[in-house]
């Protein structure tokens, strides 16, 4: 008898990928399984090198954004569920990488400058409303 969960998924999983082949083919199960580990891995790698880079920041006299570590883990955790083969894994990694990726995919790194914050002065010319300039009615006299 199987009474955990996990079995459950992992069978699900099995049945799914074999439904794939059998329906669209080996070539297409293959492709299927090639591009989600390729994809996975690349989003693995970009953001352990996001973390690392915060970390990094941390321990050194700049000052990382910190804000961005739970987003990156999650990235992380999507990048593994594609890295499975599966379609349910797939299906959530996907969902994880849609749902993390705004907040995820910062290009300014902290401390180069590019912290979103405007720095400017403004001065007031006067104090009073601008007026606007009289208009010529036309019971003036006509200028030549």
């Amino acid at each position: 008898m199987i009474r955990n969960p996990i079995h459950y998924v992992l069978i699900a999983e099995c049945l799914g990928l074999v439904a794939l082949g059998l329906s669209f083919g080996f070539a297409f199960f293959l492709l299927e399984i090639l591009i989600t580990g390729f994809l996975g891995y690349g989003i693995i790698r970009r953001s352990g090198q996001s973390l690392l880079a915060s970390t990094r920041q941390v321990q050194g006299v700049g000052i990382a954004d910190l804000r961005l570590a739970p987003k990156q883990l999650l990235m992380m955790f999507a990048g593994v569920c594609l890295l499975l083969p599966g379609l349910l894994t797939d299906l959530a990694g996907v969902a994880l990488f849609l749902w993390a990726a705004p907040g995820a995919a910062s290009t300014s790194q902290p401390g180069t400058g590019e912290s979103g914050v405007i720095e400017g002065e403004f001065e007031t010319l006067s104090d009073s409303k601008p007026q606007l300039p009289k208009s010529h009615s036309s019971d003036s006299e006509p200028q030549h």
